[in-house]
């Protein structure tokens, strides 16, 4: 049996064909594990999805020949609101390590675009437990082809597009891999994933900004990221903050 990573990874790697949803296989498992003790590490990487999923449950288009992955580990809760964007700087770093031709600039609150295009994306989800905080993140990369995406989504780009060769299976759980030792980094020093996000971050002070929380749209002008990775807009001469809201448009 060929080893999926060597050397190989501290914590535990799947690999299957396809599944519903990465998310969902391991947050079954979690709950699975509720009462029978405490479930260790562990990263599952697909090769396609059926149910693949985004922000507010939006369909994740997920054919055969991208990155699809989720990592669950437990984190001190004091680190839990920079998880999201740790992951994004790191699978960013990773990216870029297995196609250097892309440069990937980080759009609040979860995607990886490159050329003003989105090439990929996470979606944290934790439940704490006294101190600590079992964190299950998705993340994912279009690599081998481009896939079409109906309505007002962000328009989709590749690695494939920007020069990237290799084989999908392969890459998908070297660059995986990669991505959660980076995350392991970013997470022992919150402050620095902070500062590289900011970065690489396609907002700049003063860019006007729509957002739509709940009901409610917002328009504003970008005013930074608070230290639980909010977003700061400047509204009719105050700030205000949005935890989890969506990016409408960049005016």
């Amino acid at each position: 049996m060929r080893p999926l990573h060597l050397p190989a990874p501290p914590f535990n790697l799947l690999w299957v064909e396809q599944v519903d949803s990465t998310n969902l296989v391991l947050q079954r498992r979690l709950e699975a594990w509720e009462g029978a003790g405490r479930m260790a590490e562990t990263l599952l990487v697909a090769g396609s999805q059926t149910a693949g999923r985004g922000r507010g449950r939006r369909e994740w288009v997920s054919p055969a020949g991208g990155l699809y992955a989720t990592w669950f580990g437990w984190v001190p809760v004091e680190v839990l609101g920079v998880v999201p964007m740790a992951a994004a700087v790191a699978l960013a770093e990773a990216l870029e390590v297995a196609a250097p031709a892309m440069t990937v600039g980080l759009k609040w609150p979860n995607d990886l675009m490159v050329g003003g295009k989105k090439v990929g994306g996470v979606l944290a989800q934790a439940r704490i437990s006294g101190g600590e905080a079992g964190v299950i993140v998705g993340f994912g990369s279009n690599l081998a082809a481009t896939p079409v995406v109906e309505g007002p989504a962000a328009v989709p780009t590749s690695a494939a597009e920007w020069g990237w060769l290799g084989d999908p299976a392969t890459s998908a759980v070297v660059i995986a891999v990669d991505c959660v030792t980076r995350l392991h980094g970013y997470l022992a020093a919150p402050a620095k994933a902070q500062g590289v996000w900011a970065t690489r971050s396609m907002h700049r002070p003063g860019d006007e900004l729509r957002v739509r929380a709940g009901d409610e749209v917002v328009r504003g002008r970008f005013a930074g990221f608070g230290e639980a990775g909010q977003l700061w807009l400047e509204v009719d001469g105050e700030r205000r903050e949005f935890f989890a809201a969506d990016l409408v448009a960049v005016l």
